[in-house]
This record gives C-alpha cells, structure tokens and sequence, in this order.
C-alpha cells in the first residue's frame, strides 16, 4: 500500500517586542502567506520581571499588541483551515487516545495522526466508531475530485487551479490511491448513513465492535 507521509510544518511567534513596527508586522504577515505553516503559536509580548528586554526603547502599546495578535490569529486560522481542507481525500494512519460520546451518546474515538502532539494539536474524531486506546485505524474516504470541487463552498478548489493555494492535492499535487485499501467509502454513490453502516459492519468483522 502506498501511503503519503504528511509533513509538520509549525512555528512560533511573538507579537509585539519592543521596537517591532507596523511594517515589521506586515512582513511576518507576508511570510505566513508564503510560509503557509500548518501550526503556528503567537504569543504577545509582554514585560518580565528582570528581563534585559525591559530596557529597549519604543515599547509597544498593549491595545497595539492585542490587535496584531488578532490580525496574526485570524491570518493564520485560514491558513490552517485550507492546509486541512488541502487532505481531504488523502488515506491517514491516526492513533486513538480515548473513547468518548457525543450529545446523543454515539461512541466518538477521539484520534490524532503522527504529526499531532497530545494535549497541544487538534484531534481526529471518529464518529459511531468504538476502538481500543492505541490502534491504528486506516479509511480511506474514496470521492471524484469533481464531486469534491462542487462540494467546496469556500471556493479552496478554483484558488488551487488559479495558483493562489501551492501543494493542494489534486490540482497541484500528486495523490496516490492506496493499491489494497482495507476500506473504502465512495461518499459521491452513498449516503451519510450508508458510510457509517459500511464502517460499522467492518469494525464489527475485525471484532472492533461486538455486533
């Protein structure tokens, strides 16, 4: 089976420093745009208590500092949103950590690939899933790239084909089909409920689920 590694790509940064200008700021704002980081903490400035930084000159104003916060967040928020939506369609190894519920009490495993950290990245969540903490579950969530593109109500498919988006899978990248997958789920010939019904009958095959 051939499976796509997904790199991490992250950083951190702080808003703020003593001296930063608002054309400092535009520049980091820029790199985001063509770093386009996966993860990316912002962390705002502010003084400690026998830091030699104290001392510089030019100290920004803390409502100055909370709005380039804001600006870098709200940036780097639809950054990350396009990289994840950028997966859509790729086969994923994840781990589960916990089981869990959601309101109506249907059994969520609550997951993360190897580039997440526990208790610091964001988590796979596996709906009407039930499955021991610390194995590995593989679906492959097979969808034609035409039914994706007129799925995508924020447009991600036509900015990929006009260059503005790099690396997005399908139009700019590669993506290579899983030559065995265990499991595979044509989302554009069934429904929702059939999805589930078909994961849930294969759980129960491996003795995931007892049935």
């Amino acid at each position: 089976m051939s499976t796509q590694t997904i790199p991490r790509r992250d950083g951190t940064f702080i808003v703020g420093f003593p001296g930063e200008t608002e054309d400092d700021f535009e520049q980091l704002l820029a790199f985001l745009a063509e770093a386009r980081i996966d993860r990316a903490g912002c962390f705002k400035y502010s003084p400690v208590e026998g830091a030699r930084a104290n001392r510089l000159a030019d100290p920004v104003p803390d409502e100055v500092v909370q709005e380039r916060y804001e600006r870098f967040m709200a940036v780097q928020g639809a950054i990350s949103a396009e990289n994840l939506q950028a997966r859509v369609g790729r086969e994923m190894t994840v781990l589960v950590d916990e089981m869990s519920e959601d309101e109506d009490g249907v059994p969520v495993a609550v997951a993360r690939s190897h580039a997440d950290a526990p208790d610091i990245d964001g988590n796979v969540l596996l709906h009407a899933v039930e499955a021991p903490p610390g194995e590995f579950i593989e679906v492959l969530v097979d969808c034609p790239l035409e039914e994706c593109e007129r799925r995508d109500v924020k447009g991600l498919y036509q900015k990929a084909r006009a260059g503005d988006i790099p690396e997005f899978t399908g139009i700019s990248a590669p993506y290579e089909a899983p030559e065995k997958p265990d499991l595979v789920l044509k989302t554009a010939e069934s429904t929702v409920d059939e999805c589930v019904d078909q994961v849930l009958a294969y759980l129960t095959k491996r003795g995931v689920l007892r049935g």
